[in-house]
Order: C-alpha cells, then structure tokens, then sequence
C-alpha cells in the first residue's frame, strides 16, 4: 500500500477517483518520502499527484494481464 497526496488546486482532481480495494494504473507522478507529521500508514514513500498525473482504474482482467506482462518481462 502506498499513500498518495494531493495539494491545493489538486485537490479537486480526485473527485470520483477513488474505489476501496480497486486497483489502479498511476502514471506522470513523483515519488517522495512522507513528512512523518502527514503520514497515514506504515510506508515511508507517497505519490504526488498533479494535474498531469494519469490514472485508471484496472478490471481485474487486465490487472491479470499487467502482471503477468510484469512477471514474465517483454
């Protein structure tokens, strides 16, 4: 589990973003270390999102398909 945040004007962008136990492909975001007084669970790095931050949801079908690519490589 990573934890991801959003600042300011951003904000807005995670309107209908989010589904509990749904899997999501993230793209165009930074990977930080979390300022321990805003950390919310028990990992030390979070994705910044932005407006150019990319993400979709994935069915579980192609969850399957994304990490059978990861596993077996090109």
């Amino acid at each position: 589990m990573i934890q991801g945040t959003l600042f300011d004007d951003d904000i807005k962008l995670s309107d209908g973003l989010h589904n509990m136990r749904s899997v999501y492909y993230i793209s165009n975001t930074r990977i930080t270390k979390i300022d321990p007084r805003y950390q919310c669970i028990e990992n030390d790095y979070q994705l910044i999102f932005h407006q150019g931050t990319i993400v979709e949801e994935l069915s579980e079908r192609s969850f399957m398909l994304h990490l059978g690519t990861a596993l077996l490589g090109p």
